[in-house]
C-alpha cells in the first residue's frame, strides 16, 4: 500500500452512476436560440450602430454595437460596452463608401478598399495582380492609380 492510511471504502460499491444524457431535441433547440458567435473578432471597425439593435446579452442591453463585418446582407456586431458577438440583418445605406475611394466587390478582399487590401500580408501582391491582369477594367485602373501613388509617396 502506497499511502500512510487506508482509504478503502466502507460501504461496498454497487455500482457507478451514470451521467445525466441530454436528449438530442433539447441540445439542437439550445443551438438555435443562441445569438453568439464563437470565434475571435475582427481587427478593424466597419461601422457604428446606435440605438438600432440591442447587444445579444439581455444582461448587458447596450444598444451602441460596432460593425466588425459586412457580408451578403448580415452585419457580425460587437458590442461595444461587453465584446458579445451576434449577427444581425444588414441595414441598406447605412455605411456608405467614401465617394473617392474604391472598393473590392468581390474576390479575396470583398468589401474592402486598396489601402485595407495593401495592409494585408499578400495584399500588395493581389493589388499588383489586379493592375496587371484583372478582368474587368475598372479594378485595373483604380488599382494602377493606387500603386503608382504608393510609389509616388502619397
Amino acid at each position: 500500500m502506497s499511502t500512510l492510511f487506508d482509504v478503502t471504502p466502507d460501504e461496498p460499491v454497487k455500482g457507478k452512476k451514470r451521467p445525466k444524457v441530454v436528449p438530442p431535441a433539447e441540445v439542437e433547440e439550445k443551438t438555435q436560440k443562441s445569438p453568439y458567435i464563437l470565434g475571435k473578432s475582427a481587427a478593424r471597425i466597419l461601422g457604428k450602430t446606435d440605438d438600432v439593435y440591442a447587444c445579444a446579452d439581455e444582461a448587458c442591453g447596450a444598444m451602441a454595437l460596432d460593425i466588425i463585418d459586412d457580408y451578403r446582407g448580415e452585419w457580425t456586431l460587437e458590442c461595444c460596452f461587453c465584446g458579445t458577438i451576434s449577427r444581425e440583418p444588414a441595414i441598406e445605406g447605412h455605411m456608405k463608401p467614401k465617394e473617392d475611394e474604391f472598393v473590392f466587390r468581390d474576390g479575396r478582399f470583398e468589401g474592402q478598399t486598396i489601402d485595407e487590401a495593401l495592409s494585408h500580408p499578400r495584399g500588395k501582391d493581389y493589388v499588383e495582380w489586379a493592375a496587371a491582369s484583372h478582368p474587368r477594367p475598372a479594378v485595373r485602373d483604380a488599382c494602377r492609380k493606387r500603386l503608382d501613388a504608393v510609389s509616388a509617396g502619397a
